[in-house]
C-alpha cells in the first residue's frame, strides 16, 4: 500500500486489528525487517503497521534534511490511518526518529519502544564517518557504504548461522536510493541529543538491546534506561544490532511480555 505526501509516494502495510504499532526501521534497511514480529503481533491480537522512510525500500525519495522531517512522515501516516494515538517502535535510526516524534507528538503515544538505539548526539569523529560516507556515495562507491554496516550489523556468530539472512540485508542495502543514503546519513549527523526528551516522556517505555550490538554499545540503552521515568530495560544475550531478526523468538517473547502489561494481550 502507498498513500501521497504531495508529490511523493510513502510504502506502508497495515496488517490485522487491535491496539496499534508502528514499527520504523533501520538505516540502510526497509520496513521489511519487521517480517518476524508481525505475524506472532497480529496472532496475539494488534493491528502492525510498518513503512519505507522516504528514500528507503519502495518510498520515493523526497527533501530530507533534518529528523523532523521524518517525523512529519509519520505524523502524515497516522493522519491518513486515523490513528490518534499508537505504540511506535523505532530500531537504529528509527529510534532517532522515534525520539523526535517523543519531543514533537508527545500526545500520539500508547509507548514507546527503542530498540537498538541511543539518545547521544553523535561527536565530531561520528560527524566525520558520516560525512565520508556520503561523499562515498556520492562518487558512486555505495559498495563502500554497504560494506561499513554490514560489518556492525550482525553478531560473531550470524555470518555462519545464519548466511542468507546476511545476503537479505545486504540486499535491502543496496536496494536503497542514493538520494535516500545521502538524506538519511546527513539528518543522523545533525540530530540533536535527546536525553531531556526521554526524562520528560510520561508513558511506558521498553528498551530492548542486544549485548553483542557493534554499531551501538549495551552503555547507551542503559543510559537510556537511567533517564527515563516508566521505562524497563531486556538485553537479549548472544545478538547484534538485527536482534529483532538475529533472536526473533525471543525479542518476540520480550515484545508480548511487555506490551501484555499495557494492554493485558498475550
Amino acid at each position: 500500500m502507498h498513500f501521497k505526501m504531495g508529490d511523493f509516494s510513502i510504502a506502508y502495510d497495515d496488517i490485522g486489528h487491535g491496539p496499534e504499532i508502528i514499527f520504523i526501521h533501520g538505516f540502510p534497511l526497509c520496513k521489511a525487517m519487521w517480517g518476524p514480529q508481525t505475524g506472532t503481533l497480529v496472532a496475539s491480537g494488534y493491528r502492525v503497521i510498518t513503512f519505507d522512510l522516504p528514500g528507503f525500500g519502495d518510498s520515493d525519495p523526497m527533501p530530507i534534511s533534518k529528523m523532523s522531517d521524518y517525523a512529519e512522515v509519520l505524523l502524515k501516516l497516522m493522519n491518513h490511518l486515523r490513528i490518534p494515538k499508537a505504540i511506535i517502535a523505532g530500531m537504529s535510526m528509527g529510534g532517532y526518529v522515534l525520539q523526535e516524534f517523543m519531543a514533537r507528538y508527545p500526545e500520539k503515544f500508547e509507548a514507546a519502544l527503542l530498540i537498538a538505539t541511543r539518545a547521544q548526539a553523535d561527536d565530531e569523529a561520528g560527524k566525520q564517518k558520516r560525512s565520508d560516507l556520503i561523499t562515498a556515495v556520492k562518487q558512486g562507491q555505495k559498495e563502500k557504504l554497504v560494506s561499513a554496516f554490514e560489518s556492525v550489523l550482525f553478531s560473531d556468530d550470524t555470518p555462519n548461522k545464519s548466511p542468507d539472512l546476511i545476503q537479505l540485508v545486504r540486499n535491502w542495502m543496496q536496494h536503497t536510493s542514493d538520494q535516500g543514503l545521502i538524506d538519511g546519513l546527513n539528518a543522523m549527523k545533525m540530530r540533536m541529543e535527546r536525553y531531556h526528551t526521554l526524562s520528560g516522556f510520561a508513558y511506558p517505555g521498553w528498551i530492548l538491546h542486544a549485548d553483542g550490538d557493534k554499531a551501538i554499545p549495551l552503555q547507551y540503552a542503559r543510559e537510556i534506561e537511567q533517564t527515563m521515568g516508566h521505562c524497563r530495560l531486556d538485553v537479549i544475550q548472544g545478538a547484534g544490532h538485527m536482534v529483532n531478526m538475529e533472536k526473533a523468538k525471543e525479542f518476540n517473547h520480550l515484545l508480548l511480555k511487555f506490551l501484555g502489561e499495557i494492554f493485558g494481550l498475550q
